[in-house]
């Protein structure tokens, strides 16, 4: 069995530089808005260049990725558009410390209030 340790790739800084412990988002997605093609080859979905592993990478690579990553960003959007999130204590200053383990989680969780936001009823009938 071989096992991928994905959290040292994303922290690996002659990858990602200097900074590579931040979480900066904007590293993987440098082209806003282009086709699916060029975005997979800017955030190294095609399995090629082993920046983005969770599914796998080179000729064994899940074929569900871009189903995978559709879905997600869909559910992602769908919980932004349809709730307003905050802290319940505010905007403190968040830590962020990692527990190791099989997979690497926070030590401390992130509880958020979530507030439903109804869009207006004309919204769901334009045509």
């Amino acid at each position: 069995m071989v096992l991928v340790n994905a959290w040292a790739i994303g922290r690996d800084a002659a990858s990602w530089g200097p900074d590579a412990e931040e979480f900066r988002p904007e590293r993987s997605n440098t082209h806003a808005r282009v086709n699916h093609t060029e975005q997979s080859k800017a955030n190294g979905s095609r399995g090629t260049d082993f920046q983005l592993v969770p599914f796998g990478a080179g000729r064994r690579m899940c074929p569900g990725i871009t189903f995978g990553l559709a879905v997600m960003e869909v559910a992602l959007a769908s919980l932004l558009f349809h709730f307003d999130w905050e802290l319940p204590g505010g905007t403190e200053e968040l830590d962020m410390a990692e527990a190791f383990g099989i997979t690497a989680r926070r030590k401390s969780d992130l509880w958020l209030h979530a507030t439903v936001v109804v869009p207006p009823l004309f919204f769901f009938f334009q045509y």
